[in-house]
């Protein structure tokens, strides 16, 4: 067999431009706003005073801000710490066991979609036309 050489064609790229400026475009607007409000004090929109970086320096160095960062992070690596391990766990559990995960499992192991052959498994246990899911590899009444 010989290869098939195809010419290398970029022009495509030129599709997703307009896409590329919209999404620019529209991130750009809001970051302007929060640059613009962040080194302002409005207290109306006749009275602005200019503060610089005198807020980000006082909102580094508080105290609360700080606790408040930290009992966030040990909150979160705690619930990581359970969330993790019992996952891992009930994953390990539930392999090989059969039970059967939005579709049919067995010797082929789970599937989540498995609309060819058993399409309609899961739907025949609540579904009162349990007649319908025959041809699963079941027996007459659908199980």
């Amino acid at each position: 067999m010989s290869a098939i050489n195809k010419p290398v064609n970029q022009k495509a790229w030129f599709l997703i431009l307009p896409v590329i400026v919209c999404v620019a475009f529209s991130a750009i607007i809001p970051l302007m706003t929060v640059v613009n409000y962040s080194v302002q004090d409005i207290i109306s929109p006749e009275r602005r005073i200019f503060v610089g970086t005198e807020w980000f320096v006082s909102v580094m160095r508080d105290e609360d801000l700080h606790g408040a960062l930290l009992r966030q992070l040990i909150f979160s690596f705690s619930v990581l710490a359970v969330e993790i391990p019992l996952g891992i766990l009930v994953a390990l559990l539930h392999a090989g066991t059969g039970l059967e995960v939005f579709g049919c499992s067995g010797s082929r192991g789970p599937v989540l979609v498995d609309s060819v052959e058993c399409g309609g498994h899961h739907m025949a246990d609540f579904w009162p036309y349990r007649h319908w899911a025959v041809g699963c590899g079941h027996d007459e009444a659908g199980y």
